[in-house]
């Protein structure tokens, strides 16, 4: 039996889309194959996460990587771990390029010092023959940028799986819950990246009324009004709760590798407000109100007030449904099994 060594990030990261995305191939994967699982890690620490990456993972692969078929790196911050290994088959996960975004934007600092570290490592992705990306954006990046072969390179989707989660209330939601049956809520999943443009989404907020915001993800510079709600690292069992109670999903995120949260916010049929996007227009079609940088606030805000039809939440539904297990593993059989 086909035996996969797969390097996963720390397991406090299990909320996040890389974590999801690699979490839902091992799911598919171990029908057919042996897969050993190895963490960076169970920390937040960033020293402890370090020590795993840097230390442990090399030295790991360098005397039991021969001892396995395949192995799988998680993402592009792991690509340098190629060079300890000894498995007869490498397969690397990107899941998105940026570096044409932080050369055309004005990013943070520490966003460029990430960077820096990611161009070392695509430094090494010439070298690798078996290349898994989630979109056709990624691809094309990977091939215009990297001058990569697209030969070597596989699109596979994020799967989306909620089918054996329930939604589940948390004490976090108390507040939030008082004002429910007042307003309209619309849900925002982002991060002080500045690819999220969070100013926008704020300047969207300020003018807003009568409309709950509801914000998940790790936000430093909060605004305290009433009508804002903010929730970190939360389970899926409490996303899928905030979904349900959701009317409108909204992203101003000015690039995705994929764009995740957009699909699941759909799966529970949301309406979804998002920029017009290369990689949104891929993996939404005509499923989403798309917006520009030239898409007036009034407008965007016109947008989160206007009520969804019934045909219109089934059209989003059966969208996501394009990203569930059984349709991914089905059209992309071929490229799970290079894996």
């Amino acid at each position: 039996m086909h035996k996969i060594l797969w390097i996963m990030p720390s397991k406090k990261s299990n909320y996040s889309g890389v974590y999801k995305y690699n979490e839902e191939l091992i799911k598919i994967k171990k029908k057919k194959s042996i897969i050993h699982v190895l963490h960076t890690g169970n920390s937040k620490l960033y020293l402890i996460t370090f020590f795993y990456k840097f230390i442990i993972l090399p030295s790991y692969l360098l005397f039991y990587s021969n001892k396995f078929d395949s192995l799988v790196l998680p993402e592009e911050g792991y690509i340098f771990l190629r060079l300890f290994s000894f498995a007869k088959k490498n397969t690397i996960i990107i899941h998105d390029y940026r570096e044409s975004f932080i050369k055309s934007n004005k990013v943070k600092f520490n966003e460029k010092i990430k960077q820096l570290y990611l161009d070392i490592n695509f430094l090494f992705l010439s070298k690798c023959k078996n290349i898994v990306v989630p979109s056709n954006f990624t691809k094309n990046q990977l091939i215009k940028y990297l001058s990569i072969n697209s030969d070597n390179i596989y699109v596979i989707p994020n799967i989306i799986n909620f089918l054996k989660k329930k939604p589940k209330y948390n004490s976090k939601f108390q507040n939030l819950k008082k004002n429910l049956k007042k307003i309209k809520t619309v849900m925002c999943v982002t991060s002080n990246e500045t690819r999220k443009n969070l100013k926008l989404l704020y300047k969207i907020i300020r003018k807003s009324k009568n409309i709950n915001f509801v914000i998940v993800g790790n936000i430093n510079n909060n605004l305290n009004l009433n009508n804002v709600f903010y929730f970190r690292n939360i389970s899926d069992e409490n996303l899928i709760y905030l979904f349900k109670i959701s009317k409108v999903f909204l992203d101003v995120s000015l690039y995705e590798g994929f764009g995740r949260t957009l699909v699941e916010a759909q799966y529970f049929k949301l309406k979804v407000v998002c920029f017009d996007t290369e990689t949104n227009k891929e993996i939404l079609s005509n499923t989403a109100t798309l917006i520009n940088k030239n898409t007036k606030i009034k407008k965007i805000i016109n947008y989160l007030n206007t009520n969804s039809s019934s045909n219109q939440k089934l059209r989003f539904f059966k969208n996501s449904k394009k990203y569930s297990q059984i349709s991914v593993y089905k059209k992309f059989k071929k490229e799970i099994n290079e894996i």
